[in-house]
Parts: structure tokens; C-alpha cells; sequence
């Protein structure tokens, strides 16, 4: 009960300061952010989500247990998304984090999907789930994105 009475003060903190996050001008793109069905852990996706604003990227934070077919439907109607960040805590989530890979391949095969998370070990266990690389910090996911893209420019 102190977690979670912990955790939705923070929540609250982060919705009343999360304004001074967006960056003025022009979005670099658009990031979606989300966890999958049965990863009920939202503050992590928050916090991501205000330091990628942060770096200048728009954010759809989508939450937490979202069906990896939601997670597929919502890259196809949202434009300009350049990366999805799919969040998990733990372990029971992993083969619904796969879905949710798979669901953002089978709509957009060449968008740069990241996975992040204290079960996230390592880049390649972020690609043997269907990641292109694992994050551990908003920078980190920003860097992968401007990677990502400078790629696709080749």
C-alpha cells in the first residue's frame, strides 16, 4: 500500500510539472510510449515521456496494459511516429512485450521499436523479443531515434 500510495503522488507530481517538459517549436517527431497487457507500471512510461518532450520529440503516452492489436491500430492512425518505446517490469510480461513488437512490425516493418525496463537486460535480449535495441533512460532513447533515423536518410 506505501508503493502504490508512493507511486500516485509521483504521478500527481508529474502531471502538474509535466508542461515544463514540452519544448517550444517544431516536434522532432512523434514517440508513442507504452506497456502491455498485464504491465500495470506507469510511472516509469511517464517519466520517459516527459524527458523524451524534454529532447524535443512529441510524446503519445498510451499507459499501461494496452493490447499489442491497440498498440498496432494506433501507430497506423498516428502520423509521423518515428519510434515506439514499449516499457515492462517484469518478467510475466515479456511474451506480451513480443506481441506488441510484432503488432508495431506487422503495421510499420521499419519503424525503430525500443524496449526498456528492469527485465530488459541487454540490447540483444531486447532483440531476441523483437526490439531493435533496449533503453535505460530518455537520453538513451533519443539517441536511438536520431540513429535510427540518420539511417534511414542513407
Amino acid at each position: 500500500a506505501i508503493e502504490h500510495r508512493a507511486s500516485a503522488i509521483v504521478m500527481r507530481i508529474i502531471g502538474r510539472i509535466g508542461h515544463r517538459f514540452a519544448r517550444r517549436g517544431r516536434a522532432r517527431g512523434t514517440v508513442i510510449t507504452a506497456a502491455p497487457v498485464g504491465e500495470n507500471h506507469t510511472l516509469p512510461l511517464a517519466m520517459l515521456s516527459d524527458l523524451l518532450r524534454l529532447e524535443g520529440w512529441e510524446v503519445s503516452n498510451l499507459g499501461a496494459d494496452l493490447p499489442a492489436k491497440s498498440l498496432g491500430l494506433f501507430v497506423t492512425d498516428t502520423p509521423d511516429v518515428v519510434a515506439v518505446g514499449i516499457s515492462v517490469s517484469t518478467e510475466d510480461c515479456l511474451a506480451q512485450l513480443a506481441e506488441s513488437c510484432a503488432a508495431v512490425r506487422a503495421v510499420a516493418p521499419k519503424l525503430l521499436v525500443v524496449a526498456g525496463g528492469r527485465v530488459i537486460r541487454d540490447d540483444d535480449h531486447a532483440r531476441s523479443l523483437g526490439a531493435d535495441g533496449a533503453a535505460t533512460s530518455g537520453q538513451q532513447m533519443s539517441l536511438l531515434i536520431e540513429e535510427h533515423l540518420a539511417t534511414l536518410q542513407k
